[in-house]
């Protein structure tokens, strides 16, 4: 896991694609380790609640703590306002063990990339905190009044849980990842095992030959898994089954490649460092891709050996002593470390609040406003359309109007404002999501990690569905290239051809940043918005690929819109329109952008299809 986090590539292809797999085997051990320890606790009579929450807490909070209080204070030094914004709410989920569902939830038009996330990596703590908050007093109820029906009523959970995960794959992925019950049935795999094994009476052999099986089935995963893979489904069954034959037959002298390598004592030596590593690592990688960028072959293997480094060092001042000294009593303990999460808790509470207050008071123009009200403003005109006529029914052809489908990535509102504006008569649809262009293998172009990639899959496998231009008098196409180029467009616009669409359109790109426009306001001082604007350093692309998507639109027989042709002079471009900036972040344009747009545009758009409906 810690090698796909890096993000190494050879030949220009992804090092191990399904390293993300690591999590599914984690679950399945996890599952395993703890459910043994209580089988043996109520077996004997012995077990205690007391006891098992405060063994997982001497476990888990120690190093979680740690982790979170050195990355919060990296993260003050290196985030700007959103990201630190973002950042404090989920130190705070991480902290209380619900930062899966923080992550789920968050906005993807505007969150941070996952990569640059400090604390994604806990989603998984989460999901695992929150089982071990639930199953064991399910277990203890089941063994005091079913215990015959200990195993089957697990197997059909687990089952349950398995069946939702497929299905939620491909109808609501993101929640599918991040959420407890699609994960749950990894964890009672392991559970499952831990309750049905007794002695190995396997001869060795044959013990060697399943836990080898298994092993292959794991290293399998990391190869054939893929941003592609609908995960967890039917297909996380592969790493599940081969962690489950490992823990089984590795033991009770087997002699097997994989019991060999699972006693070596380096991959000991690093199940003792395992979860210091899982905390370490990806805060690292995060604060310098967010700061530096992409980092070169020689830093990642740098920071990789930094994470060993904090790992053995926390283990050994911090989580051995912790977690296994007779001298702090666990009261001791639980007051120290509910005190140390509240004050960090608190501590977080007030950054997101300190940073919420800064946003929520911008100065513009001689006036402030509230940064979070001045982007929700962008989707109002939507919001006022489609609450009229209907939510459900919004993004679908209206019998008896001019029909004009916008379809690309978050800037398809921008695209939606403008020509809503323009053309009031006419009932505008979106296919739209966040960092989703139009492409039938999206997988193949992608260079990063796509926050709800598989949404997008399942976004673009409906739009390249015949059935979805029945009806449909035009499409608009506007998306921010960067990643995506002209050239990823032409299997959208073969298709359109093929379907019989006549009426095409492309919009071009305006001015994209590398920062939020609303936190670097400070750098207009000279009276020229577009001079500051210019001479910042933050400006990322300037109309980009204007003249390939010209092109592109006469090869395919399609209108072109220049935004640079339309609001731009010899003495510049628009920066701010009636005192509001062009944008409230990088690249989407504010709504008083738009209705200016709206206006600019009108000679080009009179040239165009949309003007002849």
């Amino acid at each position: 896991m810690l090698i796909y986090h890096a993000g190494f590539t050879l030949a220009g292809q992804v090092v191990l694609p399904g390293g993300y797999v690591g999590v599914d085997v984690f679950f399945v051990i996890s599952g395993y380790l703890i459910t043994s320890i209580m089988r043996r606790e109520l077996d004997a009579g012995s077990f205690s609640f007391k006891r098992f929450y405060l063994r997982r807490a001497r476990r888990i909070l120690p190093a979680l703590v740690l982790v979170i209080f050195c990355t919060t204070l990296a993260a003050l030094a290196l985030l700007r306002l959103e990201a630190l914004r973002e950042y404090f709410s989920t130190a705070l989920a991480a902290l209380w063990s619900f930062s899966n569902i923080v992550l789920w939830r968050l906005d993807s038009y505007y969150a941070a990339p996952s990569e640059l996330k400090p604390l994604l990596h806990t989603w998984s703590l989460g999901i695992e905190e929150q089982f071990y908050l639930l199953f064991p007093i399910f277990l203890v109820l089941l063994y005091r009044v079913a215990r015959c029906y200990v195993t089957p009523l697990l197997l059909l959970s687990a089952a349950v849980s398995l069946l939702l995960a497929q299905y939620g794959s491909r109808h609501f992925p993101n929640a599918t990842f991040y959420l407890l019950p699609t994960r749950a049935w990894e964890l009672l795999a392991g559970a499952l095992l831990a309750l049905s094994v007794g002695t190995n009476t396997q001869a060795h052999v044959k013990a060697a030959l399943l836990s080898n099986m298994g092993l292959v089935l794991i290293l399998s995963s990391l190869f054939i898994f893929g941003r592609q893979t609908l995960h967890p489904s039917f297909l996380t069954l592969l790493p599940v089954i081969g962690t489950a034959l490992v823990l089984q037959y590795s033991g009770q002298g087997a002699q097997g490649v994989a019991t060999r390598l699972l006693r070596s004592k380096p991959l000991v030596f690093i199940g003792l460092l395992s979860y210091g590593l899982y905390l370490w690592h990806f805060p690292l990688f995060a604060l310098y891709r967010y700061t530096l960028g992409e980092p070169a072959v020689l830093m990642k293997l740098s920071l990789l050996l930094l994470s060993v480094l904090l790992a053995v060092t926390s283990f050994y001042t911090l989580e051995k002593p912790l977690r296994f000294s007779s001298a702090i009593s666990g009261r001791a303990f639980i007051k120290g470390m509910v005190l140390t999460m509240l004050l960090l808790s608190g501590a977080s509470a007030i950054g997101y609040h300190t940073v919420y207050k800064e946003s929520a008071a911008l100065i513009v123009a001689g006036h402030a406003v509230n940064l979070d009200a001045e982007k929700q403003k962008r989707s109002s005109r939507i919001g006022e359309h489609c609450s009229a006529l209907g939510w459900d029914i919004c993004d679908k052809v209206q019998k008896g109007a001019v029909n004009v489908l916008i379809i690309g990535d978050s800037l398809v509102d921008d695209a939606y404002n403008i020509l809503d504006q323009r053309y009031p008569n006419y009932h505008f649809m979106r296919s739209t999501r966040g960092g989703c262009p139009p492409h039938p293998d999206l997988v193949s172009v992608l260079t990063f990690e796509l926050p709800g990639l598989q949404e997008c899959l399942a976004l673009n496998r409906a739009r390249f569905d015949p059935a979805s231009l029945v009806g449909i008098d035009g499409v608009v196409i506007h998306n921010r290239y960067v990643w995506f180029t002209p050239e990823d467009l032409k299997p959208y616009l073969d298709f359109l051809r093929e379907a019989g669409v006549k009426n095409i359109l492309l919009f071009g790109n305006y001015i994209a940043l590398n920062q939020n426009l609303a936190e670097s306001l400070s750098i207009f001082t000279s009276g020229n918005a577009y001079a500051d604007l210019k001479q910042s350093g933050i400006i990322a692309s300037e109309f980009i690929f204007e003249d390939e998507l010209r092109a592109l639109a006469q090869t395919y027989d399609a209108a072109f819109v220049s935004l640079q042709q339309a609001a731009c002079n010899e003495s510049g471009c628009p920066v701010f329109t009636d005192g509001y900036p062009y944008s409230w972040d990088e690249v989407h344009f504010s709504l008083e952008f738009s209705t200016y747009m709206a206006t600019v545009l009108a000679p080009e758009l009179q040239e165009t299809w949309l003007d002849k409906l």
